[in-house]
């Protein structure tokens, strides 16, 4: 691995780390002891590298009858090589959900619905992350739905010039 995948790894690593903290909180994570702490974590959650490179991390809590489906790029504020390059991860997070379907803006968010998901997306400096939370028996629904928003953008110029307003008016509203 080069040193710079090895480095576009830390942050998932590091977000990973969070999630998982905050699942032994949810499982009770007053164990007695770091042993029996990473037993109870080593139970239920589940992080594999596919063949592509995809890491898949999935983290079971049977009390909560929900899951969320995400998927992070490693595309945040540090792929921004100059001033014009500002806010390009965090636009394309936004038209990632306005061109699902027909690419008119809507058609992610009735999918959601469908699946009675709701969903967001979220840019910081070395990540974009999408994601949908819906009850559990639709996970695959959630999965197939999120596999879609990735592969299949229809990104349309009209579109493209509402949501570089949008994305230009957050960016001034957070200097």
């Amino acid at each position: 691995m080069s040193p710079t995948a090895r480095g576009l790894r830390a942050p998932l690593r590091r977000h990973a780390a969070r999630a998982i903290a905050g699942a032994l909180l949810i499982l009770g994570g007053a164990a007695s002891s770091a042993g029996a702490q990473r037993a109870a974590l080593e139970r239920v959650l589940r992080d594999t590298v596919l063949e592509n490179g995809l890491t898949v991390i999935a983290l079971q809590n049977t009390a909560i009858p929900i899951a969320t489906v995400q998927v992070v790029v490693r595309s945040g504020a540090f792929t921004q090589l100059d001033a014009a390059d500002e806010g390009v991860p965090h636009l394309l997070e936004h038209m990632l959900f306005k061109s699902f379907g027909n690419g008119n803006g809507d058609g992610f968010g009735r999918a959601a619905s469908r699946l009675h998901a709701g969903y967001n997306g979220m840019t910081g400096d070395e990540l974009v992350t999408y994601y949908v939370t819906l009850p559990s028996r639709n996970t695959a629904g959630g999965i197939a739905l999120m596999a879609d928003l990735m592969r299949e953008p229809v990104f349309r110029r009209e579109q493209l010039a509402v949501e570089q307003q949008v994305v230009k008016g957050e960016l001034e509203r957070n200097v």
